[in-house]
This record gives structure tokens, C-alpha cells and sequence, in this order.
């Protein structure tokens, strides 16, 4: 028997949306936690929250705007457990012990310390000689800006993810055409040349071997498209000219290529 249809469509949609960007939020945390705001791309997080690169980029279109969100996303549940965790403290509590008992409580809400049970009983904590940092969380890093436009890199030269003299290889997907596989538009990884399906694409290769080789950039390798794409930093930028060829052949279809493409391929995208 199935289930009654108790919620709209809508409201289904509306969860799983929900639910979804409450996962990467999650993971975005827990990541910034462990390697810091320069460390915690947008690959680590898409990773640990399980979600499609197309789902990470419809919530949060650039990684500023995802690692902002997180930040208050951990506010806000930090919030949540301090008035949970606070709702009796009027209870066996008078005076200067709930004083005592408030002020704890916002101490471990924003440094993320907890004081020995003993250390502080029976007086104020003394927040004239508490550390200015928890010993459980990372030090500061400096942000890195956007990176640079480096239409002077010499050729051979590895400048932040670019190889100008890196050439494609090939002209289409190089783990489609292993498989038998089909594309919808190909990326070209602007470090080795590596040629990648797109994240519309069902196997989503380009993103795939950004995660595993650790180049960050790639550029489309459509026709009439010169832009850049950073997998790290979530957000576009200039570069110089690549080897050619620069796309794809002319006459190759998109989807692509002829012959392996099913009648239903919208069916399969993301």
C-alpha cells in the first residue's frame, strides 16, 4: 500500500531542497573547522556533504557565499544548544551562581571552550586570563584574494592551476569515450589538458578529475567560449590563451558525440 499523499508535491520538493542545503551547510562547517577558511574548498565540501556539483552550485553559486552561510548556520545552531542547554538556569540557581552559570554558558557558545568543572567552583570565571582562543581551533589563516589574471605566464609554466603549453587530450571526454559514454558539453582542465564532461553531463568528469588530480581550473572547450572556471574558489576568472585546439570539433553535436547519445538524454541530466 503507499503512502498517503498527506503533503503536496510542493512541500516534498521543499524538504528534500531543505534537507539538502542543511547537508552541505553541515559539511562546509565541519571542513572550515578542520583546514580553515583557505583550506576548505568547495570540492571538500561537495565531497563531504554527498551532493552533485549542479545541487552544491544551485544553493551556494560561489564558495563566499557558501562559507558566509556556514558561519551563520554555526551561529545559529551554537544559539540553539546555549538556550537549550540554559533553559533550567533558574532552577537550584540564585544570585551570583547563575551569574556564574550565564556567563560559562556564552563562553563555551562563542569560543567553543568548556571549563574544568573544578577549576572555576564556586567564583566568576576570570575572563581577564582566559585564553583569547580555544586550543581546539585552528589558528587564523590570511585569506588569498581571487586569483590573478596571468595572460603573461610563459608558456610551459605552471601559474596557478595554468599551463598555457598543456594540450587537450583529445576531442571529447576521455573517460566517455573509455566507457562508451555520452557528454553534453566539455571542460578542458587548464593544468594538464585533461578533457571532461560537464556537471550537466551524467557522468560529470571534468569535476571528477578536478577532485582527484588537484588542478583547480578548468576552461570550457565549447566553441566560441574562452572563460575560466576555479573548482576551489567556486567563481570565474581570466587566463591567458591555451595550446590549441581550444574546443571541440565543429561539427561534433551536443549532446555529443553522434551514436551514443539515448533518444531520452534529458532524462539523464543534471
Amino acid at each position: 500500500m503507499s503512502e498517503p499523499a498527506c503533503v503536496p508535491p510542493l512541500g516534498r520538493r521543499e524538504a528534500r531542497t531543505a534537507t539538502s542545503r542543511a547537508r552541505i551547510l553541515d559539511a562546509a562547517v565541519a571542513c572550515l573547522v578542520e583546514s580553515g577558511y583557505s583550506g576548505a574548498t568547495t570540492l571538500q565540501i561537495q565531497a563531504r556533504a554527498g551532493v552533485s556539483r549542479g545541487r552544491l552550485l544551485h544553493h551556494f553559486p560561489s564558495r563566499d557565499e557558501l562559507l558566509v552561510a556556514a558561519s551563520r548556520h554555526l551561529a545559529t545552531e551554537r544559539l540553539r544548544a546555549t538556550a537549550a542547554r540554559g533553559g533550567g538556569l533558574a532552577r537550584g540557581l540564585t544570585g551570583g551562581d547563575r551569574l556564574d552559570r550565564a556567563v560559562e554558558l556564552m563562553w563555551e557558545t562563542f569560543s567553543g571552550a568548556r571549563p574544568d568543572p573544578h577549576e572555576h567552583a564556586g567564583r566568576r570565571p576570570d575572563l581577564r586570563v582566559r585564553p583569547a582562543r580555544s586550543p581546539h581551533r585552528p589558528a587564523p589563516v590570511a585569506v588569498e584574494g581571487a586569483r590573478p589574471h596571468v595572460a603573461g605566464v610563459a608558456s610551459g609554466t605552471v601559474t596557478n592551476g595554468i599551463d598555457p603549453a598543456a594540450t587537450p587530450s583529445g576531442t571529447g571526454c576521455v573517460e566517455c569515450d573509455d566507457a562508451g559514454g555520452w557528454w553534453v558539453h566539455l571542460r578542458r582542465c587548464a593544468q594538464c589538458g585533461h578533457i571532461g564532461c560537464c556537471d550537466s553531463s551524467p557522468a560529470q568528469h571534468a569535476t571528477a578529475h578536478a577532485s582527484a588530480s588537484g588542478h583547480p581550473v578548468v576552461q570550457s572547450f565549447e566553441p566560441g567560449e574562452d572563460w575560466f572556471w576555479d573548482y576551489e574558489r567556486g567563481t570565474g576568472l581570466t587566463g591567458p590563451e591555451l595550446a590549441a585546439p581550444t574546443h571541440r570539433p565543429l561539427d561534433q553535436p551536443v549532446p555529443g558525440p553522434a551514436g551514443r547519445v539515448p533518444a531520452d538524454w534529458q532524462q539523464h541530466i543534471h
